[in-house]
C-alpha cells in the first residue's frame, strides 16, 4: 500500500476526521498541492506529528510493515495523550 492509502486507512479505522479546510502554508510539502486529493491526508498526518521535518510527502511511496507500525503507534500515542489530557481537565473541574 502507498503512504496515502495507509494513512487514510488508519484514520478511518481510528475514527479520525480528515482535515479538509486549510491554507497552502499549512502544508509544507513540495509535492502536495493544496487542492490535491492527498492534501487533507498530509495535513492530518502533520497534526499527528508525522513527517514534521520532511520536504516531500511522497504519497505514492510503498510503505513497509515497520513504517505502518510506526504510523499506527505515533497516532495511537497522540490519541491516548489527548484522552488523558481531557480526563485531567474534567477532574480539575470537579474539584
Amino acid at each position: 500500500m502507498t503512504r496515502a492509502e495507509v494513512l487514510k486507512t488508519i484514520f478511518d479505522i481510528q475514527g479520525i476526521g480528515i482535515t479538509k479546510v486549510f491554507s497552502k502554508k499549512d502544508i509544507p510539502f513540495l509535492d502536495v498541492g493544496r487542492l490535491s486529493n492527498t492534501a487533507p491526508i498530509a495535513k492530518t498526518a502533520l497534526e499527528f506529528g508525522l513527517f514534521q521535518n520532511e520536504k516531500k510527502f511522497r504519497s505514492d511511496k510503498k510503505v513497509t510493515r515497520a513504517e505502518f507500525a510506526e504510523y499506527l503507534y505515533t497516532i495511537d500515542q497522540k490519541l491516548k495523550n489527548e484522552i488523558l489530557s481531557d480526563q485531567n481537565i474534567q477532574i480539575i473541574q470537579l474539584i
